[in-house]
């Protein structure tokens, strides 16, 4: 038998609130030269951009290109997956706020609160109401009314992610197919016991080979969506239990999710170090064989990234030949639920202190990236210097990878081209890269045709209601440790949730924000 390791503490992300008033100071990172003599919008602009993973953008062509374009210095501040939210609240306490950023604003339950205490101290910056002449921003926020605050206005570019027709899902299930025919399952799972029992089969039944006991069933991915999922159960949204709006985080049907957890924990099957560890980490795992499955992102990117650009280099035999996807499974609630979004997670926020010229140089770069010209560059690059057309098709110039055989990624040639990701996640790009690999496609197609049935219709203004107490609503993190703990040293897991739920309705205001949540659905004629 397996030994189980104890787990002796589980690491919480710990919000640290925007302090009260930091948003009016003067723009102090920009020192604005004139460049024909003194017209505003002929001024050079010092720019800051934060976005994740771009310690390597702003030295290229294409920052050159932008540079010059816009007549501005570009300069970016990385931002770490781990600890993103944390750096920006630090950021905004100390008036140090990239002039436009990435955040999930209040298209995540958790970050409201933050979101709406930067709009009340003036630590973001509203956009103009009339946007008529950024043509391409005019219309994506056609489709975004909803997205206004009470007062009116709009705070945040929601950064989209697909064409209607390629409805984007963001997390699969992936497996490794080769493990299951070594264990003798030909049959992908349908529903829990199923699952249960091929992550079993990963743990116990040697599937990689070698004679030891050293696999696990499944370990820590993007988020824990595969098992909420399972028990229909949508932690960042409202749902409907018992004739009104919850929050999914107080559902009684995570008491059955829990218990599902704890069953695989208790009998080994889960990673001992689920609770501990980054989702990039459990990524490592999987790629490397340590494990058999793995809930993440089902975007193409990620498939290459980890299957081709890691993976097969650690065993050139593996790849995305050797990883599948699973279905969601169902359980005795019928049919699972797919966490879904408006076409959109999180947006691009500025910072509150900028002047009116400069936020109109944002605005016009942010324009100029929503354009089809601006998608090019961010997809292929400049062309006759890392593009070329051959009729209607992009034909890299890019050096040849000799691991793949396919153009290397332009990001990794030219990474600012990634700034794209600042106003889209260009789900139906990633297909047209000349870099990306036919497998990994696939993969992506497949998940989406599994997934998206599967996706709940929810009238997008119940995501976004908006009243005092609903904005102040902040349990994320408590939801996270109870989570988590209740599978690893509780024994009566109903108790432990219900403790939980005492602690929601006494210390946190709970009954009014689901109360004032109802009546704001009542008024609105939502059904």
């Amino acid at each position: 038998m397996k030994k189980i390791k104890v787990v002796l503490s589980i690491c919480l992300i710990i919000t640290i609130l925007a302090s009260v008033g930091c948003g009016k100071t003067a723009d102090k990172d920009n020192e604005a030269v004139s460049s024909n003599g003194g017209e505003a919008t002929n001024k050079h602009y010092n720019i800051k951009i934060g976005l994740w993973d771009s310690a390597n953008y702003g030295d290229d062509d294409i920052a050159e290109y932008l540079n010059e374009k816009f007549n501005v210095t570009l300069s970016f501040e990385n931002f770490s997956w781990a600890d993103y939210l944390q750096s920006l609240n630090v950021a905004a306490s100390s008036e140090s706020l990239p002039d436009m950023f990435a955040h999930p604003a209040w298209s995540n339950v958790d970050t409201r609160t933050t979101f709406f205490q930067w709009i009340q101290h003036e630590v973001i910056k509203p956009l103009p109401e009339d946007l008529s002449e950024y043509k391409n921003i005019s219309a994506l926020m056609k489709d975004f009314e909803f997205l206004r605050t009470r007062e009116g206005s709009h705070y945040m570019l929601p950064r989209t992610a697909w064409k209607p027709e390629n409805a984007f899902v963001s997390q699969a299930m992936w497996v490794r197919k080769d493990w299951m025919e070594n264990v003798g399952i030909t049959k992908m799972p349908t529903d829990s016991e199923e699952l249960y029992e091929l992550l079993k089969a990963f743990t116990y039944d040697d599937p990689d080979g070698n004679g030891k006991d050293d696999t696990y069933g499944i370990t820590k991915g993007g988020e824990d969506l595969w098992v909420l999922n399972m028990f229909q159960i949508e932690d960042a949204n409202w749902i409907e239990e018992d004739g009104r709006y919850i929050p999914g985080k107080i559902s009684k049907r995570n008491i059955d999710a829990i218990k599902y957890l704890k069953r695989l924990y208790d009998e080994g099957i889960i990673d001992p170090d689920y609770t501990t560890i980054r989702p990039e980490q459990g990524m490592d795992k999987f790629i490397s064989g340590k494990v058999g499955a793995i809930a993440y992102t089902s975007e193409a990117y990620h498939f290459k990234e980890n299957l081709v650009d890691k993976m097969m280099k650690i065993n050139s035999e593996w790849g995305p030949d050797v990883v599948d996807i699973i279905a969601p499974v169902a359980t005795e609630y019928g049919d699972p639920v797919v966490n879904s979004f408006d076409n959109y997670w999180s947006g691009t926020l500025f910072k509150g202190s900028m002047d009116d010229d400069k936020m109109k140089r944002c605005l016009e770069i942010y324009d100029f990236l929503l354009s089809e010209e601006g998608l090019e560059l961010g997809r292929f690059g400049l062309e006759d210097k890392h593009f070329e057309m051959d009729g209607d098709n992009y034909k890299s110039l890019l050096p040849i990878d000799p691991d793949t055989n396919l153009p290397k990624t332009l990001t990794l040639e030219q990474p600012t081209a990634g700034i794209k990701a600042l106003v889209t996640w260009d789900v139906d790009g990633r297909w047209l890269e000349p870099s990306m690999p036919e497998r990994c496609i696939e993969l992506e197609k497949k998940a989406h045709d599994l997934l998206v049935p599967y996706e709940r219709d929810i009238d997008p203004r119940v995501r976004y209601i908006s009243t005092p107490a609903v904005d102040s609503m902040q349990i994320g993190d408590i939801y996270r440790e109870m989570l988590f703990k209740g599978f690893m040293g509780t024994t009566d897991i109903e108790k432990h949730f219900n403790d939980y739920l005492k602690n929601v309705y006494d210390n946190y205001n709970m009954q009014e924000v689901i109360d004032e949540f109802n009546e704001e659905v009542r008024k609105q004629g939502i059904k």
